[in-house]
């Protein structure tokens, strides 16, 4: 799905925000079938899925794409309620969303990028995502450290979120 990325909320529509946020969400996410630990030692399946998972857990596509959707939805929903979807462009929503599904709805609540998206401060929101650069207490330029991914995420969503401005 090819989407402008200066598009309003609004303009997209919940059945086309959905499958746009899924697509992102899924770039970066990867798919495994089975649990593994990632990379702060944390069991994941599917599309970074964490809650409920154990190791040695089995899972199928459809499963998957299931999850991914409610937990998505779960997720965008806090976002979904701080915008007006009028005026709010689809790339400020989608980068803001996928970090609330990486980071989960609590940062959510308590950071800088939710006080930014609801004084529409867009710009100064779009910096902020690659300040999240650690994981587990490790820092993530350091490619060493194994979480490289966390950054190339973060920039990404930075010029996703630019570029709908």
């Amino acid at each position: 799905m090819k989407i402008n990325p200066k598009m309003t909320v609004a303009a997209l529509g919940l059945t086309g925000l959905l499958a746009a946020q899924m697509e992102f969400t899924k770039s970066y996410e990867g798919i495994s079938l089975s649990a593994y630990l990632d990379s702060v030692a944390v069991p994941t399946i599917c599309y970074g899925k964490t809650a409920g998972v154990r190791m040695g857990m089995n899972l199928s596509p459809a499963q998957c794409e299931q999850y991914l959707q409610v937990e998505l939805k779960a997720h965008c929903e806090p976002v979904f309620k701080n915008i007006d979807p009028k005026t709010t462009p689809i790339g400020v929503f989608l980068a803001t969303c996928d970090w609330t599904y990486q980071y989960g709805e609590t940062r959510y609540h308590k950071s800088t990028i939710k006080k930014l998206l609801v004084a529409k401060d867009f710009k100064a929101l779009c910096s902020e995502f690659p300040k999240w650069k650690y994981a587990g207490g490790k820092d993530c330029t350091y490619r060493l450290n194994n979480c490289y991914g966390v950054i190339t995420r973060n920039l990404d969503r930075e010029a996703l979120c630019l570029a709908s401005l």
